[in-house]
């Protein structure tokens, strides 16, 4: 059994309340339910304006509230969200999961290196390219150095990825993989179909890094 749990920092401005934002995240929760099945249980923890939990579609979503606005800056590390994905993570590892930490965004290293430092050595973590460009040096030397412990990255094509490798923001060594963004017409069971078999991926990636600590 398999626990994926999706950490998310931005929403947009426009949103003030918990139906609001989903209506507006259609990106996140068709990800998330599509994922999500018999042997793989899903939840978000998502930066809000108010704080609730949303059970939808077999999907628990936390909307965790703080102070830091629609978008954090790089040096805001929301800590109680961070906590909460900690206490559920090595909780789900606790009862035999295999767990799993999504990161969505390439441009918040500070807090990468904060949620990454805290959770447990045995939860496997990726992060997933939002469409964002590697920061000019030397800021871009921090982006490098939080993406040194991650296990995997998804982008939406090899191209974007490799954009990444080229300025070494990302070896050319790590586990990188692809999945397009689904097209308008598809549906939700079918939206990503090779999402399950990368995680699996990454939990090997995970097993890697822990055999040579």
């Amino acid at each position: 059994m398999h626990h994926i749990i999706i950490i998310n920092y931005t929403y947009h401005d426009n949103c003030h309340t918990a139906d609001q934002w989903l209506a507006d995240a259609t990106y996140l929760t068709d990800w998330a339910e599509s994922v999500q099945g018999s042997d793989v249980k899903v939840t978000v923890f998502q930066r809000f304006t108010t704080e609730t939990v949303i059970h939808r579609a077999n999907v628990t979503y936390h909307l965790i509230m703080d102070g830091f606005g629609a978008t954090p800056h790089p040096w805001q590390i929301p800590r109680r969200l961070h906590w909460s994905a900690y206490v559920l993570c090595t909780a789900s590892l606790q009862a035999g999961y295999a767990t799993l930490v999504h990161i969505n965004g390439l441009h918040f290293p500070f807090q990468i290196l904060h949620v990454r430092s805290i959770l447990p050595a045995s939860c496997a973590v990726t992060v997933q390219h939002g469409g964002e460009q590697p920061w000019p040096l030397p800021q871009r030397l921090l982006q490098q150095w939080s993406l040194r412990h991650i296990d995997g990255f998804i982008f939406a094509s090899a191209a974007l990825a490799q954009t990444w490798v080229q300025q070494k923001v990302i070896g050319s060594q790590r586990a990188i993989y692809t999945i397009p963004h689904p097209s308008a017409s598809s549906t939700q069971a079918s939206a990503h179909p090779q999402t399950k078999a990368i995680y699996e991926e990454i939990f090997f990636q995970r097993g890697i890094a822990l055999g040579k600590t």
